[in-house]
């Protein structure tokens, strides 16, 4: 019988190689591409910000010797299980200004709050399984990823559908609301218009409105 708390976990735990990358300098270890979790995620909970994601975070700068400075942030992150909303505490640390040997001077990180929200959503997600193929090693097993690629090379990489302009999403409006079928004779549905591009979070949000439901 299928364990219920491992049935988010077993769902999301197999990573596809196509959006990992091995990472050489400092200590070894598999990157994952940011988005492709997002993505997955999404698939799961819901639209980010709106069903899952980071809550609230906090950040303490904290002043290391000769000049430098380290950030701990500190975030709740929360996600949705039917009509449950749950949440729990999750933290990251980075540095925003160190010493450079390179440039023999302190060097500002501009990055950092981007860097710091992807550690913290990437770590959050973990905790409840995504990805967890590479968190457990199993990436450094050769046998675990021959087998992997095996399975994921004939699936090629999901391609980026193109964003629609406000006038053809406007009309995309009028079309859902009046059931009109395109040339093969398919009706236009919100379903419809997410197949064919890529939605700017206003444009979800006012596709979720009731007002361009069709009755």
């Amino acid at each position: 019988m299928e364990n219920e708390n491992l049935k988010i976990w077993e769902s999301v735990q197999e990573t596809d190689p196509k959006f990992t990358k091995k990472v050489t300098f400092g200590a070894n270890f598999t990157s994952i591409n940011a988005t492709y979790q997002i993505k997955n995620a999404t698939r799961v909970f819901g639209m980010y910000g709106d069903k899952w994601g980071i809550k609230s975070i906090d950040y303490q700068f904290i002043d290391l010797v000769d000049g430098q400075i380290m950030i701990l942030a500190k975030a709740i992150f929360q996600y949705q299980m039917g009509e449950e909303e749950k949440s729990f505490p999750i933290s990251s640390t980075i540095m925003m200004q160190e010493y450079s040997k390179k440039w023999k001077s302190l060097q500002v990180d501009d990055e950092w709050a981007k860097k710091i929200e992807t550690d913290i959503t990437t770590k959050a997600l973990s905790k409840l399984g995504f990805n967890s193929d590479i968190f457990m090693g199993m990436y450094d097993d050769n046998k675990y990823l021959n087998s992997i690629n095996e399975k994921y090379k004939d699936v090629p990489p999901p391609k980026a559908l193109p964003p629609v302009t406000t006038e053809n999403f406007n009309k995309y409006c009028d079309w859902i609301l009046s059931s009109t079928k395109d040339k093969k004779g398919e009706v236009i549905t919100i379903e419809y218009l997410k197949s064919k591009h890529t939605l700017t979070a206003e444009q979800e949000q006012e596709l979720a409105n009731e007002s361009i439901q069709p009755e």
